[in-house]
């Protein structure tokens, strides 16, 4: 990334000098003949020229959006002047101001440059800049890449959950875009209550995916989610991809922002609106707020720097109360009765407990069961499977102290299926055709019997329970009521 710092005096050194210092090639414009001696320890080339009539083309300065340029001029109306002159001649680098005046009327004037009225001499404040500047370029680029389709997919694998549904919702609002030619949909199905309550009180409109959308959105996009987690055929092309999942192998996007160190994708979309100072509704906050929450295990799991942040802004802007109200909204009849089996099931070893719960109305119900049975006294792993639309789900939680979750799924299932997570939570998904040769019949002893063996090799606490045998026979599931 090379910097290009315009103005005079010991504001404008310092901030040059700083990025010298941080080894970034650094060009300086100043109407000062002195700049070159000031600079020249740190071999910093200066072009020197009057600020009212500064030209980065004329001066041979050419920049592309990986750039950044710093105007520090004190004079209101210069600094006014110099900004007017860098729009205008359309740079493609990011662009930053910075006065020790009252910076608010340029900043209304001036939305696309980031105004500031503080120092950057210390590494605190030149950390910040690079990075709202590096934020800056990456949403001017999602807006270029939008604007160019008459019409947007957002593509959610399987099953929306919070984090991916606001995701969904807040990348639309950000691309200033006709609601109308953006289009968010699923794989799977909306099966968990409080999500459908989420969606329902937050008027958020997202369908069931069809092959036919891919001709007629020109660009596609995923969010919480990245190319190679879906199977689909025709496979899509996608042109972006937002996540906070671990990185797996598959083709590159025109736009990527993948960052597993994050704790949910809403805190990246929360960032994309706090450093570019777009207008977020409250219905978005609300929405970016919850995915957050869950994502996080309501805030229990590490936080990364960008969570912290995000959660920071969210909390005054967020409905609180209609997000209590929508975690209210998770059990039916049928969702009791199944924790019923669940404890029949379970199967407990040391620190683990085990449950295969048979047929089951959705997947969601083995994510309900398998964190009912993490609040358990001494219990430190909990797998819980399932069978729900030909599938068999298996759902991993564990308290993350010494374990990993996602990487016990992948050893255990990513050869045969969908497998990987988080380091506390996990899931995994198998085609029940795939594995119908290594497990002899439908019976749900047959399926735990399998179960237990592709764990065992990869959990000492299995391999007990492989030696114990299969349990006797267990309660069938409940019949769906209408």
């Amino acid at each position: 990334m090379r910097v290009v710092v315009i103005g005079k005096g010991h504001r404008f050194l310092e901030i040059a000098r700083t990025f010298a210092r941080k080894r970034y090639p650094v060009t300086a414009v100043s109407p000062d003949p002195t700049t070159a001696v000031e600079l020249s320890s740190l071999d910093v080339p200066v072009v020197n020229g009057p600020l009212e009539s500064v030209d980065l083309l004329q001066s041979r300065i050419v920049l592309d959006r990986q750039d950044l340029v710093i105007a520090a001029v004190d004079d209101a109306a210069l600094l006014r002047t110099v900004i007017q002159r860098l729009v205008a001649q359309g740079t493609a680098a990011a662009i930053t101001a910075v006065t020790s005046g009252e910076g608010a009327s340029l900043q209304r004037e001036f939305p696309e440059v980031d105004v500031r009225n503080e120092d950057l001499r210390g590494e605190g404040e030149l950390h910040a800049i690079l990075h709202k500047a590096a934020t800056i370029r990456r949403v001017r680029r999602l807006r270029e890449l939008a604007n160019g389709a008459r019409r947007l997919l957002i593509l959610i694998f399987g099953n929306p959950d919070p984090d991916a549904l606001a995701s969904a919702i807040a990348l639309k609002g950000l691309l200033r875009k006709n609601p109308d030619q953006m289009t968010v949909a699923y794989t799977g199905e909306v099966g968990r209550l409080e999500n459908r309550a989420m969606m329902r009180m937050l008027s958020i409109s997202a369908i069931p995916y069809e092959a036919s959308m891919l001709a007629s959105h020109e660009v596609i996009a995923c969010v919480d989610c990245q190319p190679s987690f879906f199977t689909l055929q025709p496979a899509p092309r996608f042109d972006i991809v937002i996540d906070h999942h671990p990185r797996a192998i598959g083709p590159e996007a025109p736009f990527t922002d993948i960052r597993p160190r994050t704790g949910a994708t809403s805190a990246i979309l929360t960032e994309y609106y706090m450093q570019t100072g777009e207008r977020m509704s409250r219905r978005v906050a609300t929405a970016l707020y919850y995915g957050l929450k869950v994502d996080t295990n309501n805030f229990q799991r590490s936080l990364a720097e960008e969570d912290i942040a995000a959660l920071k802004f969210l909390y005054g802007h967020a409905d609180k109360h209609l997000v209590r109200k929508i975690e209210l909204s998770q059990f039916t009849a049928n969702t009791l009765d199944y924790f019923g089996i669940a404890l029949l099931r379970k199967r407990v070893v040391r620190d683990l407990v085990f449950a295969h719960l048979g047929l089951v109305e959705s997947a969601d119900v083995c994510v309900h069961i398998a964190d009912f049975f993490m609040r358990m006294n001494e219990i430190s792993w909990v797998i819980v499977g399932g069978i729900a639309g030909g599938r068999l789900v298996v759902v991993f939680r564990c308290d993350g102290y010494q374990k990993h979750a996602g990487r016990l799924a992948e050893s255990a299932f990513a050869a045969i299926g969908s497998a990987g997570g988080h380091r506390t939570m996990a899931r995994a998904e198998i085609e029940l055709e795939r594995v119908r040769d290594q497990v002899a019949g439908p019976s749900n002893e047959t399926v735990e019997e399998f179960l237990v063996n592709r764990l065992a090799p990869h959990l000492r606490q299995v391999r007990r329970l492989q030696a114990e045998g299969s349990p006797p026979p267990r309660p069938v599931a409940p019949t769906r009521t209408k």
